[in-house]
């Protein structure tokens, strides 16, 4: 059967790549693609996302929820989406009342007082939302650099926490966000049940001396005459972020302020911009220095989703590519130091246990081993949304 899959379809050699062209990646799965692919999902796609200018969605017959008083989910039986090719066009989507509900691209708060103008034109209202992510704005350092230098520096937990300390998040949070947000570690959000405030709030004060004092920690003592941190090898020591503008939180912006609290401490850091599909394709080639995007497992998805505590091999989440791709196939990729080990093995003690107390315990300890060598720097954020009226 195999083969004769395998067979019909030429780009695929075996039915491992089949499956992946079927199927999609696990951490984003392809169902809004492929409307062959069986979902668990509310609703199933009739047609794939770029096919037509509009996507409609119908109820799956055969999903699995059912509301208190036993009736089956969904309730709505068809949805539809309209497909555009940037914000402003859906703005005056929103003005012109034509979106029932919206979240993405038009939650940022720097759209909030244009929104507000134009309440009645579009007969909508705001509604706030809590995002899944750990955190919405990560700086992701490449743990697995193939520069020896680079990687050096950045495997050094020192250096990690010099540059916590360099962020200015609450100047962040005010003047990309208009102060909706709150300053965090990527961790479980409040409201988590394995929410850790020490491990939320860690390293995420601004204090420059305190920056300078764990970046002289990690041996970047000597500086050139621009004031900038030699590495290990008597250079400029110098990482290049790549960024795109995606999901509508501002990027870009984010990391020009970032830009700017990096060479106050000495630590010169690089921007280039690209799209999506470019930086996936070097994040999961483990061709980028550093990039910033945001993370699950700020909520029960870290069960499922723990990315951003134990390297997984990822469509978009790739802080050391190659330590996750053994941790899936000891044959392949790299062998991590033990203590990223140690998380592994934690995470499958996770997936092995047989109640909800006990993997609620296994799950704490996992990120008990995360925050003892944090990882990455974020600074979280909420957005506001819109919905119409007449819902």
């Amino acid at each position: 059967m195999c083969k004769s899959l395998v067979d019909a379809e030429p780009a695929a050699s075996d039915w491992v790549q089949l499956f992946g062209l079927k199927a999609g990646a696990m951490d984003t799965p392809l169902f809004w693609q492929n409307p062959d692919r069986p979902t668990l999902h509310a609703w199933h796609l009739t047609n794939a996302y770029g096919s037509t200018d509009r996507v409609v969605a119908e109820r799956n017959p055969y999903y699995w929820k059912v509301d208190p008083e036993g009736q089956q989910l969904p309730y709505i039986d068809r949805i539809t989406y309209d497909q555009v090719e940037d914000v402003e066009t859906i703005l005056l989507k929103v003005f012109n009342g034509e979106i029932d509900y919206m979240n993405r691209h038009v939650g940022r708060p720097s759209y909030r007082a244009v929104l507000t103008d134009n309440m009645e034109r579009g007969k909508y209202h705001f509604f706030d939302t809590n995002d899944l992510p750990a955190g919405t704005v990560i700086l992701m350092m490449n743990l697995n650099n193939t520069d020896p230098v680079k990687r050096e520096v950045v495997n050094n937990r020192d250096f990690r926490i010099g540059i916590s300390y360099a962020m200015n998040r609450q100047e962040i949070i005010d003047l990309l966000y208009f102060g909706s947000g709150h300053a965090a570690q990527t961790s479980p959000q409040p409201g988590s049940v394995l929410y850790d405030e020490e491990f939320s709030k860690e390293y995420t004060e601004y204090d420059p001396d305190k920056a300078n004092e764990y970046l002289d920690k990690a041996g970047l003592t000597e500086r050139d005459s621009e004031g900038f941190r030699l590495g290990p090898d008597g250079k400029r020591f110098t990482l290049t972020f790549m960024v795109a503008d995606v999901f509508g939180v501002q990027f870009p912006d984010a990391m020009e302020l970032v830009t700017a609290y990096a060479a106050d401490v000495g630590i010169d850091f690089q921007v280039r911009a690209t799209d999506r599909s470019r930086l996936i394709d070097m994040t999961t080639n483990n061709e980028q220095d550093a990039y910033i995007w945001n993370c699950g497992g700020g909520q029960a998805d870290v069960y499922t989703q723990p990315m951003c505590y134990v390297p997984q091999p990822s469509n978009s989440v790739n802080w050391a590519r190659l330590w996750a791709e053994w941790g899936v196939d000891h044959t392949k990729g790299e062998e991590p130091p033990e203590d990223v080990k140690a998380i592994f093995a934690a995470y499958d003690e996770v997936k092995a246990a047989t109640t909800p107390e006990e993997q609620k315990a296994k799950m704490k300890h996992v990120l008990d081993l995360a925050k003892a060598e944090p990882v990455h720097s974020g600074s979280g954020s909420e957005r506001a949304s819109i919905r119409d009226r007449t819902q």
